[in-house]
């Protein structure tokens, strides 16, 4: 409405009704093509959201209680991991000690 009130008063200036119908014009156009515009943007970012993938390791139920109970840093194989419980998964870094993974969570939360 902005642009068609705006683009109406810029046309009108400019060159009688003529001018403030073209100038009218000019602004709707302008306006739905920024409303358009907003929409898509906002259309893709939902889009991107819910089609994101999450190719984490699945932490076992087992590992998932014991995480619960005892810490999310566990002992898995050979190194330490960090269990997301809530997502039931595995963070990709492994650590080679208990002590360097804790501050690997700690580091994670400090910058949330």
């Amino acid at each position: 409405m902005k642009g068609k009130i705006g683009g109406a008063l810029a046309g009108g200036v400019l060159g009688g009704a003529t001018g403030a119908f073209v100038g009218s014009v000019l602004g709707s156009n302008l306006a739905d093509l920024k409303s358009y515009r907003e929409e898509k943007r906002k259309e893709e970012e939902q889009q991107y959201e819910f089609s994101k993938v999450d190719h984490r390791e699945d932490a076992s139920p087992e590992l998932i209680e014991k995480a619960k109970k005892e810490g999310v840093v566990q002992k898995v194989g050979d190194s330490w991991r960090i269990v997301a419980i809530k997502k039931g998964k595995l963070w990709d870094a492994h650590y080679k000690s208990h002590e360097s993974a804790s501050k690997a969570l700690s580091a994670y939360h400090a910058n949330k």
